[in-house]
């Protein structure tokens, strides 16, 4: 009877698989605001190290400068700064006294006028110290040479060392402590010391940690960055240290302890780790960064030192937005396309798959229904006449989409060139290559193209993109270029823009262009008069911009580390950043629809995620008519096998693919063209395992799956 029951329900929920799958398109959007997201992003090339300085912020750079800057202001001009005469390399703070390791010592500086920092004296070092722990009128120098030295400086004018260390001989990590310091050898040992008046005073350690470059301290507790991982180190009694336990991260750059969250930098990502049990923690959220340097947490946000920047992360506590779905294929996706119902993403993989193609017509459950094999390194994809054109590092492929599902490597032109970029008009293909040159091709044959003609651009052009009757290209000399297509065969130039910052991508949409620049940020360029361009907007951008799509008043823009980044662009002339979707890897390419956003990571491959709620967007958009349906099968659960019915509004192509949950292609028939009518498929399980299966009807005007049970 519980089986019957079992089962009875189970038919039932499956019967009514078919408009809840529709329904799942409605899923309510999201506010970004509420989950971990970037705040802020200033321009700060080459930071070395953060300090708080009450509600300023010191930050060393490479440049030879430090810069205080106002927390609450993070983008505006520095309150103050001080110019060094040689490199610097780290920092430590009592007080209002600030102390900087240089290569030629430790400069000491008063900040009691934080705009006009003051210097009070030199140490001179016969090393190049790199680590540092102030303490009122003590200095502990650590150096990876010349390990731990202890200064006097009650006389900043005339410091004095006073005492060298016999236990460090390669500072690997130096950090202030409850009741006193802890300095790390590179060869694995952790000594504790007490501040004495003429020395530092030993007291226990830990002579076996193992080989080491980093140390920094959670209160009592002690993380030391191993080559096999962290080790944590309890410091609660320093004559009697012990290790607690460890963790498999490691190369990290700086790390904080948060609340009950652990946040690890490392040259690639910002990772947040559950810390509330220290000996399991629970990886919460990854931040992709470029070169990360350090970590410091300023009025309830987050600051992010990176080599090009600083980035305030607000929200870490907050749950991170997960993707609702998402494919994960081999090699890297670098590019997205839609064409017709399906998606298209050029990869570059090992597996010989250069394209491949989505459906997405089942919410939540995308599926690569086809892919093109023969060439790999696919960097782009762009379509014009039922074509995709990929270009390679051999070259143009050419693949023949009239049926999306099975898309057919279908030539090549241009062969063995790299380097290319693409646009295409209607029937017209533009072929930028790496000698500035833009080529131009007709498509009256889609499988040869013809050449009509060349044109060379000037200021090192670095993409093409066709909008309407227009083509832009961003340079790296000029800025924009705005280029007359109302003759596909001869393009004549209409106007530019300066921009004095190497530009990314853009994203061109009626009489406005949206640019990723990499000093200047996002701009916002009006091109209604293309004579005559004007910018309206210069926002700062966190991370890339390397891809872009709008939907209604929000931006997306795929961001490299930074993931996708989302912007409110309802007045163009002020935009706002509100969020970012967050995921593993370096997203390269995003498009953005109502009820969704489809991101495509380079080493995760495609991931969706609910949109930024927009007033301005029907999250149910009025839906096309349809030219062919398919019924939910029946029956279901079944076994062996179940008959699926579906009408044809107009003759047709049909194809049946049926899928297992991973994603595994199990089963196929091409059915050929059909008359328009009712027509039904049996499809018989026999060699599957008991379990759900997905049922694609595939023509050429979309795709429709159903779900169906086998139970045997």
């Amino acid at each position: 009877m519980q089986c019957i029951t079992f089962l009875w329900t189970l038919c039932s929920c499956l019967a009514g698989l078919t408009p809840l799958v529709q329904d799942a398109r409605a899923q309510d959007c999201v506010d970004l605001r509420d989950y971990p997201r970037i705040s802020f992003e200033a321009s700060a090339s080459g930071v070395l190290q953060l300090l708080s300085f009450g509600e300023l912020v010191l930050v060393l750079g490479e440049d030879r400068q430090l810069r205080i800057l106002d927390s609450q202001q993070p983008e505006a001009d520095p309150i103050g700064q001080y110019q060094a005469g040689s490199n610097l390399t780290a920092m430590a703070l009592d007080v209002d006294r600030l102390a900087i390791s240089s290569q030629i010592g430790v400069l000491l500086l008063d900040l009691q006028d934080p705009s006009q920092p003051d210097s009070l004296g030199l140490v001179l070092l016969p090393f190049s110290p790199n680590r540092l722990v102030l303490e009122g009128d003590r200095l502990a120098v650590g150096s990876f040479n010349q390990g731990l030295v202890y200064c006097n400086i009650e006389d900043p004018s005339q410091p004095d060392v006073i005492w060298t260390s016999p236990e460090i001989s390669f500072n690997a990590g130096l950090v202030p402590t409850t009741d006193g310091l802890a300095a790390l050898d590179l060869m694995g040992l952790l000594q504790f010391y007490e501040l004495g008046e003429d020395s530092l005073l030993t007291r226990g350690s830990l002579p076996e940690i193992g080989l080491a470059n980093g140390l920094v301290a959670f209160g009592d507790t002690l993380a030391v960055n191993g080559v096999d991982g962290t080790i944590l180190v309890d410091a609660r009694n320093p004559d009697a240290p012990a290790v607690i336990g460890s963790l498999d991260e490691n190369n990290w750059r700086a790390a904080r302890r948060e609340g009950s969250f652990l946040l690890l930098l490392d040259p690639a990502s910002l990772r947040v780790l559950d810390f509330q049990d220290a000996l399991n923690p629970v990886a919460r959220l990854r931040v992709g960064v470029n070169s990360g340097r350090d970590l410091l947490q300023v009025d309830g946000a987050l600051w992010l030192a990176s080599a090009d920047n600083l980035l305030g992360l607000e929200n870490l506590d907050a749950p991170p937005l997960e993707p609702s779905s998402g494919v994960t294929l081999p090699g890297q996706l670098q590019s997205l396309s839609v064409y017709g119902d399906y998606y298209l993403a050029a990869r570059t993989a090992v597996d010989g798959i250069g394209l491949s193609v989505f459906d997405l017509s089942t919410p939540g459950f995308p599926v690569e229904v086809g892919s093109a094999f023969g060439f790999s390194n696919a960097s782009q994809v762009v379509t014009a006449r039922n074509h995709a054109y990929l270009p390679t590092t051999q070259g143009v492929r050419i693949v023949d989409l009239e049926f999306p599902w099975t898309p057919l490597y279908a030539g090549d032109f241009r062969d063995g060139e790299s380097q290319l970029q693409l646009a295409a008009g209607d029937s017209t293909l533009y072929v930028l290559d790496s000698e500035d040159l833009l080529h131009v091709y007709s498509l009256e044959d889609p499988l040869a193209p013809a050449f009509r003609g060349s044109l060379a651009l000037e200021h090192n052009p670095t993409t093409i993109r066709v909008c309407g009757q227009r083509l832009y290209v961003p340079s790296a000399g000029l800025g924009l270029q705005i280029l007359d297509l109302s003759d596909p065969w001869s393009p004549g130039l209409l106007g530019a823009h300066e921009i004095l910052s190497p530009q990314f991508d853009l994203l061109c949409e009626g009489e406005r262009v949206w640019i990723g620049c990499r000093e200047e940020g996002l701009l916002c360029v009006d091109v209604g008069d293309p004579a005559n361009p004007q910018r309206l907007s210069s926002t700062p951008m966190a991370g890339f911009f390397l891809d872009a799509d709008r939907i209604g008043n929000t931006l997306y823009v795929a961001g490299g580390e930074a993931g996708v980044a989302v912007y409110d662009v309802g007045d163009p002339a002020a935009p706002v950043r509100i969020g970012n979707l967050f995921h593993q890897g370096y997203c390269r390419a995003v498009i953005a629809e109502a009820d969704r956003v489809l991101g495509a990571w380079s080493t995760e491959g495609l991931q969706l995620f609910p949109p930024q709620c927009d007033d301005s967007v029907d999250l149910l958009p009025p839906a096309a008519p349809a030219s062919f349906a398919l019924h939910a099968p029946a029956p279901n659960p079944f076994n062996p096998q179940t008959i699926l019915r579906y009408r044809l509004e107009k003759p047709m192509s049909v194809q049946f693919h049926v899928y297992s949950v991973t994603g595994a292609r199990v089963a196929s028939r091409n059915a050929g063209v059909q008359a328009a009518g009712d027509h039904s498929w049996t499809y018989r399980g026999q060699g599957l395992a008991s379990g759900l299966y997905l049922i694609s009807l595939q023509t050429p005007a979309g795709a429709q799956t159903r779900k169906a049970l086998l139970l045997k």
